[in-house]
């Protein structure tokens, strides 16, 4: 979808008649004074009036730096919460290094901002279509605090490769990456069978007599029921008592990594 395709199909757009800036003007931050008194304007509204009016309403919304007059243009689901992290020094600091307008806010202030909502959409609308609208009103003004002149790049008719047919060679190569390096059957074998487990010798505690060896600690955990391998873990080559139930009988163990030698 081409920048002006986007333009065209929000209506609100349509109706300022503002659809000629964006394909006449390449600078930043372009739309003329003259088109600010079309929007609504809660520069000097309190948080009561802002919240009573735009909680759980979404918006396109749009800061205007009073000094440079550089812009960014936003959306939310939700406008009345997004403004309430605006005005939060704490969630400014979080994101700053991220985001150029939390940086501007901090330099300057919330004072040093003007701030409109360009457009105030349905409750019905969803993430994706709120996105769709906020898109048309960037590639508009064009404003030089958001981070992408398109939010979404790289999807649809704006990727790049978009139409582009890839030879079978390229398709190959692009599998042949994707594929990894084929194991020996000796680098399967051994995880299947756990080589590189810790064996566990069992032996009776009071004679040292021979029981049964694990494979590994887990597998140990495992046929015997045991819910954490830590158990093991602390009694494995101390030479202390290990409890536990074995062929639905109790039995006293000492446990082992290496064969007992008597």
């Amino acid at each position: 979808m081409s920048i002006s395709s986007i333009i065209l199909n929000n209506d609100t757009i349509k109706s300022y008649k503002l659809c000629s800036y964006s394909t006449l003007e390449q600078n930043k931050d372009i739309l003329p004074d003259k088109y600010y008194k079309l929007f609504i304007d809660l520069t000097k509204k309190n948080q009561y009036v802002i919240k009573k009016e735009f909680n759980k309403t979404p918006c396109v919304y749009l800061w205007v730096n009073i000094v440079n007059h550089r812009c960014y243009v936003g959306s939310s689901i939700n406008l009345y919460r997004r403004l309430e992290n605006y005005f939060s020094i704490n969630y400014l600091k979080k994101i700053s290094k991220k985001m150029p307008i939390a940086s501007a806010l901090l330099l300057y202030g919330v004072n040093g901002f003007h701030l409109y909502v360009l457009e105030k959409c349905e409750i019905s609308i969803t993430i994706k279509q709120l996105r769709i609208k906020e898109d048309s009103w960037s590639q508009l003004i064009k404003p030089s605090y958001n981070i992408q002149s398109i939010l979404n790049p790289f999807l649809g008719n704006n990727h790049y490769r978009y139409g582009r047919t890839l030879s079978t060679e390229i398709r190959q190569k692009i599998s042949n990456s994707l594929t990894g390096s084929v194991q020996s059957e000796i680098v399967r074998n051994n995880h299947i069978i756990g080589a590189h487990k810790r064996r566990v010798f069992c032996y009776d505690y009071t004679n040292q007599q021979f029981v049964t060896e694990f494979a590994g600690i887990r597998i140990m955990a495992r046929e015997l029921k045991i819910s954490s391998t830590i158990l093991i873990y602390r009694k494995l080559d101390t030479n202390k008592l290990f409890k536990c139930t074995y062929k639905d009988k109790k039995v006293l163990w000492l446990i082992t990594s290496t064969v007992l030698k008597i």
